[in-house]
């Protein structure tokens, strides 16, 4: 795994509030889940860390 994904990914989770309400991850709904990653493409970005185009869309 990308060690600069997985310590944004742990950052994100820390404030991440599931667009479906739902709070345990177990029953995020895929949506939740692609918000989530999309969170986590964007903070990679405007930290300044390339991301691929492929990356991005993997999450829509």
């Amino acid at each position: 795994m990308n060690p600069k994904v997985w310590a944004m990914c742990e950052r994100v989770s820390q404030d991440f509030k599931a667009p479906s309400g739902r709070l345990r991850q177990s029953d995020y709904r895929k949506s939740d889940k692609v918000a989530f990653a999309t969170l986590v493409l964007e903070a990679l970005e405007q930290q300044g860390d390339n991301v691929e185009k492929d990356m991005f869309d993997l999450a829509y």
